[in-house]
């Protein structure tokens, strides 16, 4: 029941963030398109065996309304087919080689 109670709450805490996450895209003309892309990513984890899943998967209830939600929003969103500005592919580009660099082994960053 515990679980069941701590389940119920995370999915809550996903459905806001899930709203609040479109809210700020929308506010800064970007599209959601990536966010959905993650979700269905991580959606395909779910079908795998507990000992082969991410474990962000255990942590973060991923659910077809989730997805469903982010289907309907872009199906309405003035948003969903902007493009990345050179500025934010950019960034986006810095981050991950800084992830890199900090996750991987120094040789296989050289």
């Amino acid at each position: 029941m515990l679980l069941r109670d701590l389940m119920r709450y995370s999915r809550t805490q996903e459905s806001s963030a899930d709203h609040a996450g479109v809210g700020f895209l929308d506010a800064t003309r970007q599209s959601s398109r990536g966010l959905l892309r993650f979700l269905e990513i991580m959606q395909a984890q779910e079908f795998m065996l507990s000992g082969r899943q991410d474990p962000y998967v255990l942590s973060h209830p991923l659910t077809s309304e989730r997805i469903g939600f982010l289907r309907e929003h872009m199906s309405e969103s003035p948003f969903s087919d902007v493009p990345d500005t050179p500025e934010n592919a950019e960034a986006h580009c810095r981050m991950k080689a800084k992830l890199i660099g900090f996750l991987q082994p120094l040789a296989r960053v050289l």
